[in-house]
């Protein structure tokens, strides 16, 4: 912070006081301060929206206001810019009811240079970290959003994909039982062929006298009804590959 020049405003009436901190501070080696001073509130929060600072240093005892309702009204109009308060009154319970509220120190006027200028330094510093934490757990919330929206495109693409194959499935499952359907009613078909055909021959044996003849028929006969059996054998069987030839 050597090279760094940070911008204080000082928001005290008190004119031997602003000397001091004047002073404290333009002693201080290793920081360069710019130090712009208002002597009411009113005039600082107009400063405010009209510039940038590093730090705001805050006296409790001021023409338009007074006590620790000059910080809460400040705090109000500026929460991004650290606030220090100086006051000339030791007083606890203002202490822990500023800092609870957002103060970065309270201070009592009088105390060393280094104090003032370390107190500055913390608040800045502090201020700092908090905006880099505060990034980055925006960066880290928007990273889990863009993951959650990526998760969900996943999710909804395979429940698309999981209609399809349904889709798919309940079509096979429709073709296949229209194909079972189309296989019984080829089969019930060709039983009632070769029933008509063994029908026929025994018709026709009974109307011959000839023996030979009529062996003939019936070895016709029988010869349709072994096609007839094997394929019942074919229809009722689950692997087509093998048939039971002793059943047969």
């Amino acid at each position: 912070m050597s090279d760094k020049i940070i911008k204080v405003l000082l928001i005290e009436d008190n004119t031997a006081d602003i000397n001091l901190i004047r002073d404290m501070l333009n002693e201080t080696k290793n920081n360069n301060f710019q130090i712009i001073n208002c002597k009411t509130l009113n005039d600082g929060i107009i400063q405010l929206s009209n510039n940038d600072f590093n730090v705001i240093l805050l006296d409790l005892g001021l023409p338009d206001s007074q006590g620790i309702e000059s910080f809460l009204k400040l705090y109000e109009h500026e929460k991004k810019i650290p606030i220090i308060i100086l006051t000339g009154l030791e007083n606890e319970e203002n202490a822990i009811h500023a800092t609870q509220n957002g103060a970065q120190d309270y201070l009592i006027k009088g105390q060393s240079n280094d104090f003032m200028t370390h107190s500055i330094q913390y608040s800045i510093e502090r201020k700092n970290t908090e905006e880099k934490l505060k990034n980055y757990q925006l960066h880290l919330e928007e990273m889990v959003e863009n993951r959650t929206i990526q998760l969900e495109n996943v999710i909804k693409k395979l429940e698309l994909e999981i209609i399809d194959h349904n889709k798919t499935e309940d079509q096979l499952k429709k073709t296949v039982q229209e194909k079972e359907i189309l296989l019984q009613e080829v089969h019930h078909r060709v039983k009632n062929n070769m029933q008509i055909i063994s029908s026929l021959l025994s018709l026709q044996a009974m109307h011959l006298d000839d023996e030979e003849m009529i062996d003939l028929l019936h070895d016709s006969q029988n010869r349709i009804r072994s096609m007839a059996m094997v394929h019942e054998k074919l229809y009722m069987s689950k692997d087509l590959s093998h048939i039971n030839m002793s059943e047969y």
